[in-house]
C-alpha cells in the first residue's frame, strides 16, 4: 500500500496526504511513473511466496473437506480424556508443571497420566502380585 495513502508521508501525487502536519517526511519531487505500490489497489501473491503458511487445499474443494475431516476425527479420539463424565482427572499441582511448564502443555501431561492410569498401572499391579 502506498505510504502516502497510509498517512506515513506527504506526497503531491496523493492530495489527501498533504493535509497532515508538516512534521512528516515529504516527497519533494515525485516520480513521473510512480511505483506499483502507489498505483495499485490490490496485489496478487503467487503460491511460491511463503508456501509453509498457505493452505494445502482450496477452501470449498472436496480435498479440503477430506483434510478437515481428519481434524474432527482427532478431536473425537481425544474427547474422552477431556470429558469429566468418562474421566476422573482434575487440575492439580504437579512437579512437572513447574519444571517443564513452558515446554510441555498440561494437555500432554494429562494424556500421559491417562495412559498410565488405564494401561500401565494395572500391569504394574499384576507384576507386583506375582512376585
Amino acid at each position: 500500500m502506498c505510504p502516502a495513502a497510509m498517512g506515513k508521508i506527504r506526497c503531491p501525487l496523493r492530495p489527501a496526504s498533504m493535509t497532515p502536519d508538516r512534521n512528516r517526511p515529504e516527497i519533494l519531487t515525485p516520480p513521473e511513473h510512480p511505483p506499483a505500490c502507489c498505483t495499485q489497489q490490490t496485489i496478487t501473491v503467487p503460491p511460491e511466496v511463503a508456501p509453509q503458511t498457505r493452505q494445502k487445499h482450496d477452501y470449498p474443494s472436496a480435498a479440503h473437506r477430506r483434510s478437515y475431516a481428519r481434524r474432527t476425527g482427532a478431536e473425537r479420539t481425544f474427547s474422552p480424556s477431556k470429558d469429566p463424565a468418562t474421566n476422573n482427572m482434575r487440575e492439580g499441582k504437579k512437579r512437572t508443571d513447574a519444571i517443564f511448564g513452558p515446554f510441555i502443555d498440561k494437555y500432554t501431561i494429562r494424556q500421559a497420566e491417562l495412559i498410565n492410569k488405564v494401561a500401565v498401572h494395572p500391569l504394574c499391579v499384576r507384576r507386583q502380585r506375582t512376585r
